[in-house]
């Protein structure tokens, strides 16, 4: 889980840095870097906090981070430049959520 969770984050980190202005969201480049890194460090510590301790507990907290990643990551998706860079991104967030169904807290 934890290399799979990496790849995912590192090629969110790709479109992040894609990006341009989108009508609906602060586009600027500096403010989406520190939202995204702000998340991808929550979402981090979750997962190194539930392989220290694989409770129950530390695994709700895991699916809570991660949501809470997904549901403040999307909007970001509208800064993407490209239909391509969109496609990659909505991708991205499918293999969040596909983890998300595939996660089972013991």
């Amino acid at each position: 889980m934890t290399s799979y969770t990496h790849q995912l984050l590192a090629l969110l980190l790709l479109c992040v840095l894609a990006f341009s202005c989108g009508d609906d969201i602060d586009c600027d480049a500096d403010s989406l870097a520190a939202e995204f890194n702000a998340e991808v460090q929550r979402l981090n510590n979750q997962i190194i906090a539930f392989n220290a301790n694989p409770t129950t507990e530390a695994c709700e907290q895991l699916l809570d981070a991660t949501r809470t990643y997904i549901d403040n990551v999307e909007p970001i998706r509208d800064c993407a430049e490209t239909a391509a860079d969109r496609a990659e991104f909505d991708d991205a967030i499918a293999e969040a959520r596909d983890l998300l169904n595939m996660t089972e807290c013991p």
